[in-house]
């Protein structure tokens, strides 16, 4: 009996960039593209979603705990069936990864202000927000000389995906950076062992960029922990992984992924 549904979080894109997460069925309600629509359009899929074609034990993992402390801590229900119950479980455990989601954009459009601005104007509510936004600010101001792109939709037209570039600079050196932004909580750490996958959707967007014009010299994981506003984390790709093999991943992950799901791509 499967009592789990299956979120539908892919995104995609026309060949010009457009975001197009949601299409008009004949009956005029708007939906999340499908695979079936998206096909029949010729989209692209996003970044994020091509390299889910990829393991992902990291995230699995921290999933499933928190399905487990769901279920553990979920209050019974007299009388209610296991699948109900079950379904409980998801819809509570799918809250605190919206609760998650909602504070990774709510950063990302912090960042984008202070790219735009150049500075941090404390415009949000939430107090741990603002001193997040400061500690990004402090670094910004330290590390760099120009802001070349923030929320930057990129296409590659050779592999046939796109996606959004969270910042593009150039540092102090006037070197080209990369960058991508994440949320995690280190639970007390400083620092933390990247997921692969990080820099292979770095390796992507670098691809994308190099096909429109833009060579890239460093890639940068830049972290905002959660739960702790004071603490940003930037993680160097360079040092422990080259980067044509991050982009090679990235190809192989968009290849595999057009195989897997019968969606050759048509230029």
């Amino acid at each position: 009996m499967n009592v789990i549904t299956q979120r539908q979080d892919a995104h995609w894109y026309d060949i010009h960039g457009n975001p197009q997460h949601t299409y008009v069925d004949k009956a005029g309600v708007t939906k999340p593209t499908t695979l079936r629509e998206a096909r029949k359009s010729n989209w692209l899929p996003s970044v994020t979603t091509f390299l889910k074609i990829f393991a992902e034990p990291g995230l699995n993992s921290w999933q499933r705990g928190q399905d487990i402390m769901s279920a553990l801590t979920m209050p019974e229900v007299p009388g209610e069936s296991l699948q109900d119950r079950a379904m409980r479980v998801q819809s509570d455990s799918e809250k605190y990864m919206r609760e998650k989601a909602v504070w990774g954009n709510s950063v990302h459009a912090m960042v984008e202000q202070v790219c735009r601005d150049k500075c941090y104007q404390k415009v949000f509510a939430d107090h741990a927000l603002n001193r997040t936004g400061e500690t990004f600010d402090n670094w910004f101001q330290a590390n760099v000389g120009q802001v070349m792109a923030s929320e930057k939709r990129v296409v590659s037209m050779v592999h046939g995906f796109a996606g959004t570039v969270d910042f593009l600079y150039r540092d102090k050196e006037g070197k080209v950076i990369l960058a991508d932004f994440k949320t995690p909580a280190l639970k007390g750490e400083k620092k933390m062992r990247p997921h692969d996958k990080w820099g292979w959707q770095l390796g992507a967007y670098a691809l994308a960029l190099a096909h429109m014009g833009t060579a890239v010299n460093r890639f940068q994981s830049v972290i905002l922990a959660s739960d702790d506003p004071e603490c940003i984390y930037v993680h160097e790709w360079a040092e422990d992984k080259r980067y044509d093999t991050l982009e090679k991943m990235a190809t192989l992950g968009i290849t595999a992924w057009r195989t897997a799901n019968q969606f050759p791509w048509k230029t």
